[in-house]
């Protein structure tokens, strides 16, 4: 059975797979943003969708735009995560 993920506000500490993070304390240093530049051509913007008409066969098309909406979510995650104090 998987262990809850909760913060617990009592002692303002994070609990991840049952094991308590306490908010004091010294914490690694945050991952820094991953910055993609393309020296050709442009990036496609994330837009929460991804359709891959053969998943046998993506496309090269395809799966940049799949990396990107991973980019995207991920990039969302750790700022979700700063902003309540944890930094990854």
């Amino acid at each position: 059975m998987a262990q809850a993920n909760y913060f617990r506000q009592g002692d303002a500490a994070l609990v991840l797979g049952g094991k308590v993070l306490p908010a004091s304390g010294t914490q690694a240093a945050a991952i820094t943003a991953l910055v993609v530049t393309p020296t050709a051509g442009s990036l496609p913007t994330a837009n929460g969708a991804i359709t891959i008409a053969n998943t046998g066969t993506p496309t090269v098309v395809e799966l940049l735009e799949y990396c990107t909406e991973l980019k995207s979510q991920l990039d969302a995650l750790l700022l979700a995560c700063k902003n309540v104090g944890v930094t990854l």
